[in-house]
Order: C-alpha cells, then structure tokens, then sequence
C-alpha cells in the first residue's frame, strides 16, 4: 500500500509554544504505518531525522534572520506600543517554497505556524496555486484576521477589518485592512481545510469573513502521554529537586510575562488576596516557582517565597510539573496553551481563567479551577480551594483532581487519539 505523503510547514520545529505544538503533532503521526510524515522549518533546533530545514548553511541563516528583521521593522514602525510589537504579522516578507522538493512531492501540504519571514502572503499564494490539499492547524487568530494573532475585543476579522487597535494611526484602510484584502485575493482559489486544535478557535474562525464559507474542523493538539506523566512518588521528584516536601507549591510559566496577554498582574493580585487570609506560619508553607523567561524585577514584592528556575530542560520541567500542587494560568487569551497540557497530563491540576480554549482542558472543580475572567477575586478563590484539598489530611478530594486532571489527556490529547483521527481523515483526502 501506498503511503500518503504528508508535509508539515513551521518556522521552527521546538522554538515557541506553536512549533512545539506542531513537533509534537509530527511526532504523534510518525509511528502511522499509512503515513510518511516530513516537517519542513525555516533552522532547525531539534536532532530529528524527520525535520528538514531550508537555512543549513551560515549565509542561508543570516538570510532567514535578516527576513524577520525586514517584516519586523516593517511593522514596528507602525506598531501602537512596545508591548504589541510580536502580537501582529503582516507577512510581507518569506521565501517561495513552492517548488521545494518536498513541497512537490507531497500529497498533502500540512501548514501550522508560519510567520516571522518563512512565509508571506505571497509564498502562501504560490502554494495554494500547487492544487494539493491544504490543512492549516491553527494555532491562534492569524490566519483570519488583518495581521493580529489575537483580536481581543476587536471585532474587525468578522467584516474586512481596518481601524486595527494594535497600529498607531488605526484607519479604515490601514495596514490591517490591506491585509484582509490581499488575503481574500487568494484564498478562495486554494483547496483549505482548516483545522484549529481548540473548539473556541473553531468557532471564531467559522464567524470569520474569511474562512465562513471554508471547511473548519476541529482538531486537538497531541501530547505524548509516555513522557508527560504522573510521578509514583512526589516526594522522591521534590526531594530530588531539593524542594520542601510538605510545602504547597504553586506553579507558573510563560515565555513572556510583559505581554498583558499573559496576566500576569491578575496572578500577582490574586496570590495578595489568597495570602492576606493566611496567617505567618501559613504562608512559610507556600512556595512559587516560576519558569521561563522572567525580569527579576516582575517577581517583586510578592508576599510568599518565590523560586525562579529560568529556561529549563525538558526532563526537569517534567519533574517540576510532577512536583506542584498545582499550575497557575492566568491568560486572558490563550488558543490550547502546551502548558496546561503539560500539567494536566502530569496530574497536576490546573487553576486558569475562563477563557479561549482552556475550559475545553479544564473542567471546573473536578480537574482544576477556572476563575472567571479577569476577576483576581476568583483567582484567588481557586488558590484557596486547592490550596486547602491538598493540606487536609486523608482528603480525596485533591487525590481526585489529579486522577481526573491525567484522564483528560489520555482520552482527549493522547498521541493515540489525535493520531486515528488525522489518518482517517487524511486517507479521506
């Protein structure tokens, strides 16, 4: 039998959350005997025999950074603030892949996250001009937005967009209306299918001007299970991790806490009001940790012991994922975070606004606690709830929160299940 030749495109393969998302789906559908899955990036960072990238040699590379820098500058120029100088893509700039090798002998071109000068509108019209299938896993709202990839309250990417809120002289025929335009040009000449991995991101995407009248299907990202998972013993991982054994510790994480999107002043708040109900003696029981990329500064003047592990490794954010009580997500805007996953899937429970596709994950008071959004009242409320399901002696409660945190992965995101559901619909191709 024949093997359906499948092609991923990504900028990166484990540079960000998006590219891991997409390794981790290559990798999930690499085993299917169907298939013969390749995954085609901008540099390489990884050692997989699968990956294949376009900038091998020095000059190829400098090429490719000189690509970010042209469609960032390009942008930055007209961008509101510093603070939204990554949260828009006009995709002016990438290179013509089009009649890449593996481009023309796939049978099914698989995008995923794109931007940052691998891909512009232009490439993207080249390949939909190739008259193969073309997936796109969404990874946030870029695709069927003017250039942002998230839209906030803004409404624009259900009409034609324009007045974007994140340009510094928004007008009807701004940046972000051009390019709607430039998008509505071609894309109805392709063969889309379009398949979010949040159901929250499916619905958005079916509202949108652009891609209401494409297919739009809905499919979870995959997490491997036999990597990510819970500890026999807590005490050995923290003991291990030179971590107090009866504390109870809270657990955060993101790439970039100076993007408001993350809401990270929300956390802060809510760690004031959890800690304010606490006496002295409770509070020297409660450990922070945080993990990622974080200004030492931003840590300051929290009431409770904070630990910063910067960058990890993936063997020792495994074990500091086994080793929480519980994972703290306070975005106000997420598509299907892989730190929720993560958690989830180590059997730690998560606590997280209400918001995106994180309900889809977490199941409120039986796998986690999702707050209302932008209330740190109810932030802290879950702080407390978990908090005291964990220090109660003999409570089954957090005992079932962890159960129930790990059966949500394995019946929902497993390698297995996304795995069966992209080769049946592939071989329906």
């Amino acid at each position: 039998m024949k093997k359906l030749k499948i092609l991923f495109l990504s900028t990166s393969d484990i540079s960000g959350g998006a590219a891991i998302a997409c390794f981790r789906a290559v990798q999930a559908l690499v085993p299917a005997a169907e298939l013969d899955v390749k995954l085609l990036v901008q540099e390489k960072k990884s050692n997989s025999p699968t990956v294949k990238a376009l900038a091998e040699s020095y000059w190829a590379k400098k090429m490719a950074f000189l690509r970010f820098v042209r469609e960032r500058i390009g942008y930055w120029t007209q961008a509101k603030s510093k603070e939204v100088r990554f949260a828009y893509s006009p995709a002016d700039t990438g290179i013509d892949i089009s009649q890449h090798p593996l481009v023309q002998e796939a049978d099914i071109i698989h995008l995923h996250w794109v931007h940052f000068g691998f891909l512009s509108l232009k490439s993207l019209e080249k390949l939909a001009q190739l008259d193969k299938p073309l997936l796109w896993t969404l990874q946030d709202m870029w695709s069927f937005t003017g250039g942002c990839h998230y839209a906030g309250d803004c409404q624009g990417f259900k009409q034609s967009c324009g007045n974007c809120p994140f340009l510094k002289n928004p007008q009807p025929n701004d940046l972000s209306h051009q390019v709607w335009q430039k998008k509505a040009s071609f894309y109805p000449k392709a063969n889309w299918i379009i398949t979010p991995t949040s159901q929250w991101l499916t619905e958005q995407a079916q509202q949108s001007s652009l891609f209401k009248d494409l297919r739009v299907l809905h499919f979870p990202a995959p997490i491997d299970t036999h990597v990510f998972k819970p500890t026999r013993s807590k005490k050995s991982v923290r003991a291990e991790l030179g971590l107090p054994q009866k504390h109870f510790i809270l657990l955060f994480g993101a790439a970039n806490i100076s993007d408001p999107r993350k809401g990270f002043k929300y956390l802060k708040e809510a760690i004031e009001l959890f800690s304010e109900k606490l006496s002295e003696a409770e509070k020297s029981t409660i450990l922070l940790i945080v993990f990622g990329k974080f200004k030492s500064e931003a840590l300051e003047g929290l009431p409770l012991e904070v630990k910063n592990l910067g960058k990890m490794n993936l063997e020792n954010l495994i074990k500091v994922y086994q080793s929480a009580s519980a994972f703290v997500m306070p975005s106000l805007e997420d598509n299907l975070p892989n730190t929720v996953l993560e958690s989830l899937a180590c059997g730690t429970p998560v606590i997280a606004f209400k918001t995106g596709g994180i309900p889809e994950m977490v199941t409120h008071l039986e796998n986690g606690y999702l707050a209302d959004y932008q209330s740190s009242e109810d932030l802290a409320k879950g702080l407390s709830w978990l908090y005291e399901a964990q220090q109660n002696a003999g409570n089954e409660i957090y005992k079932q929160l962890c159960e129930e945190a790990r059966q949500k992965i394995e019946t929902t995101y497993s390698e297995e299940v996304i795995r069966e559901k992209y080769v049946k619909f592939y071989q329906s191709l």
